[in-house]
């Protein structure tokens, strides 16, 4: 007795992975005939299987069971792996001399997660912006294959907080340039310094305005104080010349402490009481330590005396 043969046809191919046994349509012409399922899997080498679960590439062939009709076809079936869900969290942290990573949620919950920073698998210790790649990597969970995931953010490291401190702020003059010691803590950082908004430290008298920077990129932190530097005391003034010079003026050049500052008194009477002397002017320091005095009144007076105190 000849068997009529029959139309088989295998549709919803693609599935995704949910645990259960999972399988093609089958749709027979005539309807409703009984047919068996095998699987392969493609590297299985003729392996067959009845039931299809995990994230794979199958082989299926559906062979109608029937005394009345005959037929078998065949066809990919794919069951992909099913996607997980991946937070990343705590993505805001303060340099702290440790490797740091961002807090992993899986949904569902269980998974081994590789992350990497920047393209590269080293864990980020320094402050900065680090592109974070987090990728389902669990091979030894038996089912790893059937799931995938992944999930990009930005992991920042803030630099930490330093303390900076300035002293030897009061220094007297001696003609050079007069720096401000700087320590920080934590110790050994480098320290940015500025004298009235110049890198250059100051070497005339005067207040100055300093500011300290931390220099180091996983610290950051700065301080304003003033730096004072006072002319040192005078010494007994030397004279060094005096001479009228060609316009009638009297010039009086002397020796002193470099730094210092003097004003001159003059008078007609030098034994009137130091309150009715008159203030004449002040005295230029031409050169460290050299000083000159120029009483341009001095062309009208028969005589003058004069007191030089500092300042």
């Amino acid at each position: 007795m000849l068997v009529p043969p029959s139309i088989l046809t295998l549709t919803n191919l693609v599935q995704t992975y949910n645990g259960s046994n999972l399988a093609p349509t089958v749709v027979t012409i005539p309807p409703g005939l009984n047919v068996s399922l095998e699987y392969e899997v493609t590297n299985c080498m003729g392996l067959y299987f009845s039931n299809a679960v995990e994230a794979c590439q199958y082989i299926v062939v559906a062979t109608i069971n029937d005394p009345l009709y005959s037929g078998v076809v065949s066809n990919f079936f794919y069951i992909n792996p099913a996607p997980i869900t991946i937070l990343l969290t705590n993505l805001t942290k303060t340099y702290n001399g440790k490797y740091q990573y961002p807090s992993i949620i899986t949904i569902p919950s269980g998974f081994f997660i590789a992350l990497s920073f920047n393209g590269t698998e080293d864990s980020p210790m320094n402050a900065g912006s680090y592109t974070v790649v987090a990728t389902i990597d669990d091979e030894d969970q038996y089912n790893y294959y059937d799931y995938s995931g992944s999930v990009t953010n930005v992991l920042v490291i803030n630099p930490a907080a330093a303390s900076v401190t300035l002293s030897n702020l009061s220094q007297v003059f001696d003609g050079t340039p007069k720096a401000v010691s700087a320590t920080t803590v934590p110790s050994g950082l480098a320290v940015n310094l500025t004298y009235n908004g110049s890198t250059n430290a100051p070497t005339n008298t005067g207040s100055y305005t300093v500011i300290g920077t931390v220099n180091d990129p996983n610290y950051q932190g700065s301080v304003t104080n003033m730096l004072v530097i006072v002319a040192s005391a005078p010494g007994p003034i030397i004279v060094s010349g005096s001479t009228t010079l060609a316009d009638g003026t009297f010039q009086l050049s002397f020796t002193n402490t470099p730094g210092a500052t003097f004003t001159v008194l003059g008078s007609m009477d030098p034994t009137a009481p130091l309150t009715n002397w008159t203030v004449v002017g002040s005295v230029v320091e031409v050169s460290p330590g050299q000083f000159q005095f120029i009483d341009s009144q001095a062309t009208n007076l028969p005589q003058r005396f004069y007191v030089i105190r500092s300042p």
